[in-house]
């Protein structure tokens, strides 16, 4: 889930990834491997290159076809991975990653711009901050900045 991402590539920005000895285990490599997926998104890297190095791993990937059932009662086919195995946590990262990109999630993914805050978040093509409180701060700050150089200035 596309939430799921978001808070696990936030968390690795709070818990930062300056020691990697201490930060070390599962969900820090998780955590570390959704940020740097996102990353590589926000900045603009050509889609075609994502595809192409999700699909190298997410080959790995084993899946199974079963029966399931249209809205209507009637069967299909379904193709499900096989997550069930102990996979590389970087293997279940691409898997999400791939179908965030394949749902066009992408499309509206952004990064906070407020100072020290960097986080990922949703939004339409005009917003900047990823909440309301790092807008609030960000204008205050942007306001004292004016402020003083105009103090300066007189």
């Amino acid at each position: 889930a596309v939430p799921h991402l978001l808070e696990a590539a936030n968390r690795s920005l709070e818990r930062g990834i300056e020691d990697p000895v201490i930060y070390a285990g599962e969900r820090a490599l998780y955590q570390d491997t959704v940020r740097w997926w996102l990353e590589r998104i926000c900045a603009g890297e050509r889609t075609e290159t994502l595809i192409q190095d999700l699909n190298a791993i997410i080959g790995h990937i084993p899946y199974t076809h079963q029966l399931g059932q249209n809205d209507d009662g009637s069967p299909r086919w379904e193709h499900a991975a096989r997550m069930d195995d102990p996979i590389d946590r970087r293997i279940h990262v691409a898997h999400g990653i791939a179908h965030f990109l394949a749902s066009g999630g992408f499309r509206r993914l952004r990064r906070c711009q407020a100072d020290g805050c960097g986080n990922f978040y949703l939004g339409p093509p005009q917003s900047k901050w990823c909440s309301t409180n790092c807008g609030g701060r960000e204008r205050g700050r942007r306001k004292r900045e004016k402020d003083r150089k105009q103090k300066i200035a007189t």
